[in-house]
């Protein structure tokens, strides 16, 4: 993107000029209307929000009836319709912090910069018109003087001794006046160029600050509307769906992209006009009719000699994004359809172990896989417990936790374990039965949903006590230990001597080992150092894989661009 405005905006008029400052003043515009659409929005949030507390506290509900569930039932609603209103005053408020004030400011030096940019410019062009003109007037001026000199001349040869003689003495006058003349043409010609070399250096400055200005205004809405998004798809669970689609349509949207189209739409060439020659009448040189132009060579401006000459001594490298910012844009939402496949394939395969399962005999594994595709039907941990309810509290509020749940779609069937007794049980899935519920145009009660998964986690946990009364399971610190670890403390790996299942008996699909450490930033990934071996359990198609880390024991996601094959 280096030189793309300076490289493909001129022109040998000022239409290059006033185009590019016609595009800048444009973009203040785009910054203004976003201002009033989110101005508009803040009085739709606080005007909606005051009429649901006015609505909660001037109906009575519960009045007329004296006791009972129905009464319980309206006190709560009333309730919930006052929550609903305070929630949407939060959101007004908070549109109005960590929004329409960061635009506001952005938009206001945004104009200053322009002001300044736009005032020096303009001097400049008007300086370079003058000196246009003045240089027009001379050549003129000195083209008349050596006509009258050559019809003088012209005439003497007709004329006899005496009037030649005086016309000679015009001729002789006329000769200083063209001399003159021609010395103040020759003059403003010179000054002109000179004009021109500065307006080239002036001009490339211009386009690299009106290039960088319009990077900085795609890049700072983008972020903005991004922030607007998660502020409005954080209030209401319905909004999700429109808020997705412009987070969507906001992953296309690329400074680089746009800035590139709109040069290969709207360049205007790169072509100027060239130096103006000096037309010597006295040596027979005849004026030309139209102005040259010339190709622009931005190796022939000095300022760019001294950038290549700065970057060859110095090259500071781009920032990087950070951990959390790239994990941001990764972990985006999958959606339903992807859902339903990577269900069904985790079904199949729970169902290829159970029937490889019932010909071996091996002891229950009292260590179980804590991460995101447990199940929780064994012995649960206060510190799974605590996880499950804060997944449920965060899930719908936090956007990025959001985009997590979505990844791991297998969760209820990806670590059924084996039934000792021979009987088949389907659990119902919450998080399966709340989406049906709002396919079939439920409202997806969140209150029910938590209650559910609670109730299934108790019911499972009932089961397994009734079907193996003997088998006691514990889990200490939610941290268990793999079998194998104790034979891998070497340096070198024998793969006949790693292990074909995990610590749970699920199968190893392949080894991989750390090329870099990573640190797990949410609970449910997994933390490993360089070097360490990784069993690989399920891979998922965004590029976070399932896994168990032979050396501590521990399981959960793994970036699969810090692995590799062993």
């Amino acid at each position: 993107m280096d030189h793309l405005y300076s490289r493909n905006f001129w022109s040998p008029d000022d239409s290059a000029c006033s185009f590019l400052l016609g595009h800048f003043d444009g973009g203040s515009k785009t910054a203004d209307a976003v201002l009033a659409f989110y101005k508009e929005r803040m009085a739709i949030e606080q005007e909606y929000a005051k009429r649901l507390c006015t609505l909660s506290r001037k109906i009575d509900l519960g009045k007329h009836e004296l006791t009972g569930s129905l009464k319980s039932s309206l006190d709560v609603l009333a309730q919930e319709t006052q929550q609903l209103g305070n929630s949407h005053y939060s959101q007004a408020n908070k549109l109005a912090t960590d929004v329409y004030n960061p635009l506001t400011e952005y938009a206001a030096e945004r104009k200053n910069k322009g002001k300044i940019l736009d005032s020096g410019l303009s001097k400049l062009m008007k300086h370079k018109r003058n000196l246009e003109s003045k240089v027009e007037l001379a050549r003129k001026k000195y083209e008349a003087h050596w006509v009258k000199v050559n019809n003088y001349k012209t005439q003497q040869i007709l004329m006899d001794e005496t009037e030649a003689y005086r016309t000679q003495m015009k001729v002789n006058k006329l000769m200083d006046q063209m001399s003159e003349a021609r010395d103040d043409y020759r003059g403003l010609v010179n000054e002109y160029n000179n004009m021109l070399n500065v307006w080239k250096n002036e001009w490339f400055s211009a386009c690299e600050n009106l290039q960088s200005m319009e990077e900085e205004k795609i890049k700072f809405l983008k972020a903005n509307i991004w922030e607007y998004a998660n502020i409005v798809s954080s209030t209401c669970i319905s909004d999700d769906q429109s808020c997705e689609n412009i987070r969507l349509s906001l992953e296309k949207c690329s400074y680089r992209a746009d800035i590139t189209s709109f040069v290969e739409e709207f360049k205007t060439g790169n072509t100027m006009s060239s130096p103006v020659n000096f037309i010597d009448y006295a040596r027979g040189d005849v004026p030309q009719r139209k102005g040259g132009i010339q190709t622009v060579d931005l190796t022939s401006i000095p300022k760019i000699t001294q950038q290549r000459e700065q970057l060859g001594r110095k090259k500071i490298p781009p920032p990087k994004p950070t951990q959390e910012q790239q994990m941001q844009f990764d972990l985006i939402d999958r959606r339903e359809e992807t859902f339903k496949q990577l269900q069904e394939q985790a079904q199949l395969e729970a169902s290829q172990l159970r029937s490889t399962g019932a010909q071996t005999t091996s002891e229950p594994s009292s260590n179980l896989v804590f991460s995101e595709y447990s199940d929780g039907t064994e012995a649960s941990s206060s510190h799974e417990d605590d996880f499950k309810q804060s997944k449920q509290e965060s899930t719908y509020s936090n956007p990025l936790l959001h985009s997590l749940v979505s990844d791991k779609p297998t969760e209820s069937s990806r670590l059924k374990k084996f039934n000792i007794f021979g009987k088949t049980e389907k659990p119902v899935n919450p998080l399966e039965a709340y989406l049906s519920d709002l396919q079939l145009g439920g409202n997806g009660d969140m209150s029910k949903f938590r209650d559910s998964m609670q109730i299934s986690d108790e019911s499972k946990q009932e089961n397994n006590e009734i079907r193996a009364p003997s088998f006691t399971f514990s889990r200490n610190n939610s941290v268990r230990k793999s079998k194998s670890s104790t034979t891998l403390k070497g340096k070198f790996v024998n793969h006949a001597n790693l292990p074909s299942r995990s610590s749970e008996g699920f199968p190893v699909l392949k080894y991989c080992r750390a090329q870099y450490s990573y640190n797990a930033s949410i609970e449910q990934e997994l933390s490993f150092k360089k070097r360490d071996i990784l069993m690989i359990l399920h891979q998922q198609p965004d590029g976070w894989w399932f896994a168990e880390n032979i050396n501590t024991g521990k399981s959960g996601l793994a970036p699969s661009n810090y692995l590799v094959d062993m």
